[in-house]
């Protein structure tokens, strides 16, 4: 019998989130949405600066980077931040949120 793991117990400094800001256009494209999220629909809301992908750790927000192969329409810098980093910062639609990236994050940048 399989057993389906519980991500519940995942301490918020584990989980990460993978932020992509479109480093050739303005906006993040709802193509590019589909594209990244791995979803065929994407509902419609107002255009972002930038797109959170979730993921359970870090290795496997490298991994989705490493190995991503889709077409994409903009550029994207992709940068990595904690579940608790994530939360601490303060969303506005329409607007590229100021993110409590490390030194060593802010650093650590990747592109699409």
């Amino acid at each position: 019998m399989k057993t389906i793991k519980n991500n519940s117990g995942n301490s918020p400094y584990k989980v990460h989130w993978a932020i992509f800001v479109p480093v050739t256009g303005p906006v993040v494209t709802k193509k590019d949405k589909k594209t990244l999220s791995g979803h065929s629909y994407v509902t419609k809301a107002k255009a972002m600066k930038y797109y959170a992908k979730h993921f359970a750790t870090k290795e496997e927000a490298l991994e989705f980077i490493q190995n991503f192969n889709g077409k994409l329409e903009n550029k994207y810098q992709v940068r990595l931040l904690t579940d608790k980093q994530f939360g601490m910062t303060k969303i506005t639609v329409g607007e590229l949120p100021s993110f409590p990236f490390t030194k060593q994050q802010a650093n650590e940048i990747y592109y699409l």
